[in-house]
């Protein structure tokens, strides 16, 4: 699997999906996942291409020896982290989603 070939948490990826875009319903060009605000440029051929990006970001340096939280914060509200009650609150509701996932 990509994720475990890439060092993260298998669930990330569908946990964002899920929130981002009504798992896929609300996608924009294969973007499931609010990449870059589905600018034109994040738009993608395939769910496939997608996941890949999605997975190569979230295991790139931006985001590399973030725990799990720290790491939605930063998705969801850059380089500001968990400081404010939005990120901290959109952590905690994708945590909820990946803890129904199942185990890593």
């Amino acid at each position: 699997m990509l994720a475990d070939e890439m060092g993260i948490d298998w669930r990330l990826a569908p946990a964002i999906a899920v929130h981002e875009s009504s798992s896929g319903r609300a996608a924009c060009g294969g973007n499931a996942w609010g990449i870059g605000s589905c600018a034109e440029a994040f738009r993608y051929e395939t769910w496939e291409q997608g996941v890949r990006a999605v997975v190569t970001l979230l295991a790139s340096p931006l985001y590399a020896g973030l725990n799990t939280a720290a790491a939605l914060c930063r998705w969801v509200s850059g380089d500001s982290g968990c400081s404010s009650e939005h990120s901290r609150s959109y952590a905690g509701r994708l945590i909820a989603s990946m803890e129904g996932l199942g185990a890593r």
